[in-house]
């Protein structure tokens, strides 16, 4: 099926998938490509990459992680010259980078990672890096940038500023401490009120200038395929890792906190720059990110933010259900918590939860000495009434949704409906969707007595009745109903930007969203 893999969601951005965010049409211009590379099946990992590493802005955080990603791939970096008058850290920077400044390349081999601090000049890495360079930069909010920078520089006690008015005391004359820059060794002149414009290589005299800032930046959004936001860090990585074609474990970073700063007020500021063009790339520091997902992110980046242990997922057949459990059990097991698992001796199976019968208390094991439940996983079927019986009060529903025409190619192959139903081999689905009520009461033979839905699952196993799924004001109503019931629908075609959500919503850490992709080559379906 891979001329389907690159499909993109009808139902993106309608209201209750839209509760990821991120299945909708507000991923897509610059972002749809990127998401194209990273998911098509020939797609070899990019190694060749430059990174503006912005100052204050996350990019000792990055630099580690593609550092370990470079020593793991055996690649080459542009380091830094210490003999040539500049630092461990710095490629020339504040000037522009020089060749005399970076050591020389080991046996004439190319250079793959320039992620070292420099000032960017497109004309001076092309001579250093390869052509097929993936150009990379991070930006973040600027004020919470200018407060980063005021406490790392100890601007304050720099410039004699007073103690409870420091930031409006320094707007209030910019450019006299911009020029302090200029002191001791480096005689190149930069400034404290917008570092991030210096490092992506905006003239020092020409900062002011509205015109020539604008078309800069217009240019730069040629030059730079992905600029990630500080602020939606996991978001951005997940577009690295598709962009990149990377894996999961590429990705992974331990977040750096500096608490104490003195400037706790301002931890929950959401940037005012967010849905720009510029920074957008990013697709995720936009409005398109708010309405539900917002309070969403704020649970999850609040400093109070505690573990949410009790769930109850909506395991929906054939759409990545399975990886998901798998995650919730090691989740589970790791925080010693309590399961609801099948009772095996009550015409049920190890997989089922009552399925696809409501569940019933006899299809269920014991709790264990009177402790509450905190994980339910298995397939069952939705119905609230039922789940606040079994489950705290406190408990997270969460679901999985899938594309539905993807959904029935995968259910076709699984149940192998082809055979069962004898439709014909070149013409399966179309021959199916002739007669979908024909083959939807095939689902009451054998021990399965309660009718359930070949044409859309999805819909069952979320607790649509069978007998009214084609009542339209009926399915209105209840998807409105489990708008209100579900905090989090994750959407398989963007898992890993839906696990992020999870991550947030439920203060996970990043290893509690880990997952091994699953791949079933072969068995297909011709439509």
């Amino acid at each position: 099926m891979s001329h389907f893999c690159r499909w993109r969601p009808p139902f993106a951005g309608q209201s209750f998938e839209s509760k990821s965010q991120f299945a909708g049409q507000h991923l897509e211009s610059k972002s749809a490509q990127t998401r194209d590379d990273g998911l098509r099946r020939t797609c070899r990992k990019k190694t060749n990459l430059a990174f503006i590493k912005v100052h204050k802005a996350g990019g000792t955080t990055m630099c580690q992680l593609f550092f370990r990603f470079g020593l793991h791939h055996r690649l080459n970096f542009v380091l830094p010259n210490a003999s040539s008058h500049t630092t461990a850290f710095n490629l020339g920077w504040p000037r522009p980078l020089k060749k005399r400044q970076y050591l020389r390349r080991i046996d004439g081999e190319p250079f793959n990672i320039l992620t070292n601090h420099a000032v960017y000049r497109r004309d001076v890495f092309r001579n250093i890096m390869p052509n097929d360079t993936a150009y990379l930069a991070i930006l973040r909010e600027p004020f919470s940038h200018l407060k980063s920078a005021m406490n790392f520089y100890r601007l304050r006690r720099k410039f004699h500023l007073p103690k409870n008015n420091t930031i409006p005391a320094f707007l209030q004359q910019p450019s006299l401490y911009d020029k302090h820059g200029t002191g001791g060794r480096r005689t190149h002149p930069y400034s404290y009120t917008n570092l991030m414009s210096f490092d992506m290589g905006i003239k020092f005299s020409a900062r002011l200038d509205t015109e020539y800032v604008k078309s800069y930046v217009t240019r730069l959004e040629r030059e730079f395929r992905l600029v990630l936001i500080l602020e939606y860090l996991d978001e951005s990585l997940v577009l690295l890792k598709r962009y990149m074609c990377w894996d999961i474990e590429d990705i992974l970073y331990k977040p750096k906190i500096h608490p104490g700063s003195g400037m706790s007020h301002f931890c929950r500021w959401r940037p005012p720059f967010a849905g720009q063009s510029f920074e957008s790339k990013s697709q995720f520091a936009g409005q398109h990110l708010e309405s539900k997902s917002a309070q969403t992110r704020d649970d999850g980046l609040r400093r109070t933010c505690r573990k949410k242990t009790n769930l109850a997922f909506i395991k929906v057949h054939k759409a990545g259900g399975t990886t998901m459990c798998q995650l919730f059990f090691r989740f589970g097991l790791r925080h010693h918590l309590n399961f609801v698992l099948p009772n095996a001796s009550s015409h049920t199976t190890a997989f089922n939860l009552g399925w696809p019968r409501p569940l019933k208390k006899r299809q269920y094991l014991r709790r264990i000495d009177g402790e509450p439940f905190n994980i339910l996983t298995n397939h069952a079927v939705y119905r609230r009434d039922v789940f606040r019986n079994i489950m705290p009060n406190d408990t997270a529903y969460l679901a999985i949704l899938r594309e539905p025409f993807s959904h029935l190619k995968s259910a076709m192959n699984f149940y192998r409906l082809r055979r069962k139903f004898h439709l014909p081999k070149n013409n399966t689905i179309p021959a199916f969707l002739q007669q979908p009520s024909l083959y939807d009461k095939h689902g009451t033979g054998g021990r399965r007595t309660h009718p359930y839905s070949y044409t859309n699952l999805m819909s069952f196993d979320m607790g649509i009745k069978f007998s009214a799924r084609l009542d339209t004001e009926y399915v209105k109503s209840y998807v409105t109903r489990l708008e209100r019931e579900f905090r989090l629908v994750l959407i398989l075609e963007y898992l890993d930007e839906s696990l992020v959500l999870l991550k947030r919503y439920m203060c996970w850490d990043i290893e509690d969203i880990l997952y091994k992709p699953k791949i079933h080559p072969g068995r297909s379906v011709q439509g």
